[in-house]
């Protein structure tokens, strides 16, 4: 039943934006005159529903001429920096692709496992952690004095 309203309010609306773009705006309560100008309903709830959807309409409509205008000004040709014998991303069409990364310390590689750093040595601050080597004498062994 609800979709049913929906699609008639959306019918309504869209049939009297078409005939009348002009007369509607971002502002519910303007919207609202202008359904009153324009047409004639009796009923509140429905007007009211209409002039809602009008103004949603609307709103997402600039909306979205607003993004699309700032993905054209802002959009730029995606290119990565250059390297010694690359064309800086853009190859000419049939070209072969740019050639790999030059091998070494790459932030973006992921390690195998045999590479991995160690892990670093527990601090001193958790009770239940051993300490650094050195801390604590052992006292089988004496420190040497020299």
């Amino acid at each position: 039943m609800i979709a049913i309203k929906v699609n008639r309010i959306r019918k309504l609306s869209m049939d009297v934006l078409g005939k009348h773009r002009q007369d509607f705006g971002v502002n519910f309560s303007d919207n609202k005159k202008a359904l009153d100008r324009v047409s004639i309903i009796r009923s509140k709830g429905l007007k009211n529903e209409m002039a809602g959807f009008i103004t949603k309409f609307v709103k997402n409509e600039i909306r979205e001429q607003q993004e699309k205008e700032y993905r054209e000004k802002h959009s730029t040709e995606t290119t990565r920096p250059a390297r010694h014998g690359d064309s800086g991303g853009k190859t000419p069409a049939g070209d072969e692709p740019p050639a790999p990364p030059p091998s070494g310390d790459d932030p973006g590689r992921k390690t195998p496992a045999g590479d991995e750093p160690p892990a670093p040595p527990p601090s001193g601050d958790d009770p239940g952690s051993a300490a650094p080597a050195g801390a604590q004498a052992d006292s089988d062994n004496p420190p040497a004095s020299g």
